[in-house]
């Protein structure tokens, strides 16, 4: 259709709160996401496109974070709020 599909949109911001969320994490530690909601602002039909992350609260096993995705020309395309879930990884 000529634009960027929002799933791939939404997979680049939820991969990125998960990425943020590891700087924050222990070595023995995985998340995964519990929640994750996004809003769309303008579509993108060439270019590059980059996307922001940070971490806004954790506390015990549950960590909440936000995500802005940009265009090439930074136009805000979307943003994401993601509610995370911080686990000890299993021993082999």
């Amino acid at each position: 259709m000529g634009f960027l599909h929002g799933g791939v949109i939404y997979s680049l911001a939820d991969t990125n709160m998960g990425a943020a969320l590891y700087t924050a994490m222990e070595d023995d530690e995985l998340c995964v996401s519990i929640e994750v909601k996004i809003n769309y602002f303008s579509s993108v039909s060439s270019g590059r496109i980059t996307c922001k992350s940070k971490l806004v609260h954790k506390q015990g096993k549950i960590a909440f974070l936000e995500s802005e995705v940009y265009s090439e020309d930074g136009r805000l395309i979307a943003k994401a709020t993601g509610t995370f879930y911080v686990f000890k990884a299993k021993k082999s």
